[in-house]
């Protein structure tokens, strides 16, 4: 009975202990995606004000620095985006049927692959296919 009663309390320590771990881990404050940019950057600004004891000035400047950094982010993003669709629209010009299906299927294994990825928190591989070796 006493190593039953004694199983029970170190089980539930356990699960205790795991789910303080689980709360430590998450943010404490998560930047919503429904929020502007200039709202996410003041979010940002204030966790980092908080943090360092920025002064009202110090803060401004870092907002500005976080708004301009996200908006070089969303331009690069656009840029890479851009380049893919001209990949694909040139690869669609020179492959016949048969090979522009199995690319396509290529592509998608590695579509599959990259959302593994990020589902274990990995950083997922180019979805371009690798250069040919020289011989």
């Amino acid at each position: 009975m006493k190593k039953l009663l004694f199983i029970a309390v170190l089980s539930l320590l356990a699960v205790g202990i795991a789910s303080a771990q689980n709360k430590v881990a998450a943010k404490p404050e998560k930047i919503q995606q429904d929020k502007s940019p200039d709202e996410k950057a003041a979010q940002r600004a204030g966790v980092l004000k908080k943090q360092l004891s920025l002064s009202d000035e110090q803060t401004r400047q870092v907002q500005e620095l976080i708004l301009e950094r996200d908006r070089k982010h969303v331009a690069e993003r656009e840029k890479i985006k851009t380049n893919q669709e001209e990949f694909l629209s040139g690869i669609d010009k020179i492959l016949n049927e048969e090979q522009r299906k199995k690319f396509n299927e290529i592509q998608e294994q590695r579509k599959e692959r990259a959302r593994q990825h990020k589902a274990q928190g990995q950083k997922p591989r180019s979805t371009t296919p690798p250069a040919e070796p020289k011989q």
